[in-house]
């Protein structure tokens, strides 16, 4: 099954049917396995294949238990001209806001300082909303406020993220924790942030809130899949990619990132690859122009990622 589902999106297939949308673009928010709960998902050698064959230029390699670091550094030593990186998410899996687990992450691969692991994400799993919508004992969920503040070991990693100019994303924060986090991030000298798929169900940032984020230096990360069927059935909502459309053109492309959130429930969802594809695709339809992808898709993150020419 495995192997049937390589071959069907690969190669010369996957270049003739996507490449006109997919050239040059870089997904930030790629799932796959391994992964801590044996999921179906996307390996991330498929993902990588396939998002070279599609013409991409990079992707980075998300898991919410484990940094993906590793991963992303042998994967780069297998495809030697596409660039894969990782990160680490501050969940209760690694220590929550955890300095050192952060400091060891950096320097995973080599020893060259952000090499592989570029984006910190705040907690996901472990973030309050998410303890709370999805019905988790409360001692999962790890701390970032306290007393209205920030917490101190907090500090410590924005610290780390400052000094190797690497990227924090607000993961499943909800908007009361998220915005007090992205003006912290900032007064500590962080200029690469990102509002991870606010208008998900989790972290259902509100628009407005959105704009201060904005206001404050952040990029909001738009992600395919919110706006699909399965997000749809799974969670009662979905993102209009006409809002998006209407978002985009309200604020102005520089202000966003594309990505897809895909790799997970593989056969149910596309591969990364071809959602990209897909979500470019349903946004040239709505009358966005190729430039204002292109700024979203690879200009964007081309900066966050260190990529620029």
């Amino acid at each position: 099954m495995e192997k049937r589902q390589m071959n069907a999106f690969s190669g010369k297939a996957m270049n003739q049917d996507f490449y006109p949308f997919t050239k040059g673009t870089i997904d930030m928010h790629v799932h796959s396995n391994p992964h801590a709960l044996g999921k179906k998902n996307l390996n991330a050698l498929q993902a990588v294949e396939q998002a070279r064959a599609a013409g991409m230029a990079a992707i980075v390699l998300k898991c919410n238990f484990f940094p993906t670091g590793g991963l992303a550094y042998l994967l780069s030593r297998v495809f030697g001209d596409f660039k894969v990186f990782g990160g680490i998410v501050l969940n209760n899996s690694i220590g929550g806001i955890n300095p050192a687990a952060v400091e060891k992450a950096i320097f995973y691969g080599e020893g060259n300082p952000g090499e592989f692991t570029k984006v910190i994400w705040m907690p996901t799993f472990s973030a309050s909303m998410d303890v709370k919508f999805n019905r988790r004992a409360t001692s999962e969920q790890v701390q970032v406020i306290r007393n209205a503040v920030v917490v101190p070991e907090l500090l410590h990693v924005f610290d780390l993220i400052a000094k190797h100019n690497l990227v924090l994303a607000t993961g499943h924060l909800p908007e009361e924790e998220a915005l007090p986090v992205v003006k912290a991030a900032r007064q500590h000298g962080i200029s690469k942030i990102v509002l991870t798929h606010p208008s998900g169900v989790v972290p259902g940032i509100s628009l407005s809130a959105q704009k201060q984020a904005i206001e404050l230096g952040a990029l909001v990360e738009l992600s395919y899949v919110d706006t699909t069927e399965y997000y749809k059935k799974k969670y009662g909502h979905c993102q209009s990619t006409q809002d998006i459309v209407d978002f985009v053109r309200e604020v102005g492309p520089q202000s966003f990132i594309l990505s897809t959130d895909l790799g997970a429930d593989a056969g149910v969802n596309p591969p990364p690859a071809i959602g990209m594809g897909l979500f470019i695709k349903d946004l040239l339809g709505l009358g966005l122009p190729k430039e204002t992808i292109e700024i979203m898709a690879i200009k964007n993150p081309s900066f966050l990622l260190g990529l620029e020419t």
